[in-house]
């Protein structure tokens, strides 16, 4: 599990080498919100090892934000599109630290789940998705869950 923090200057780079050597099973980037990733075309760009993670290694992104957002408007938000149709899962208004230990309680679970064939490799992320936007002791409002489908 990896947790960062984004700051200017972030040189996503050296994330790309965690993700190839395998032994990232999740990451958690804490941002200013969804929406405030580095976008544009340049080295410091996090689209496309975010992108990387998700779709080649099957790694869930999640997006943390040091400011609580309403999550019913994630997805209208235009900056988030991207990320978004990526694959990446917005924590809603959970803490960095909620997330994290969300995450790190689901992986176990979902693997098992996989290994025991009541849940097929396809839908990982897709699950993932779900039971972090599932409420557990209220650590985070309802977050509308894009792209959901079932087992």
């Amino acid at each position: 599990m990896l947790q960062i923090g984004q700051y200017p200057g972030f040189d996503p780079a050296w994330l790309d080498m965690l993700i190839e050597s395998g032994n990232i099973k999740g990451i958690i980037i804490e941002s200013l919100g969804i929406g405030n990733l580095p976008t544009l075309k340049s080295k410091y760009n996090l689209l496309p090892v975010i992108g990387k993670a998700i779709k080649e290694h099957q790694i869930p992104v999640i997006i943390t934000s040091r400011y609580p957002i309403n999550p019913e408007f994630t997805d209208k938000y235009i900056p988030a599109t991207e990320p978004l149709q990526l694959g990446v899962i917005s924590a809603g208004n959970m803490t960095s630290s909620a997330a994290l230990t969300k995450l790190m309680w689901l992986l176990p679970q979902i693997e098992k789940d996989i290994k025991n064939g009541d849940l097929k490799e396809q839908y990982k992320l897709e699950e993932i998705r779900k039971l972090m936007a599932h409420s557990y002791v209220g650590e985070v409002d309802k977050i509308k869950v894009l792209g959901e489908s079932s087992r």
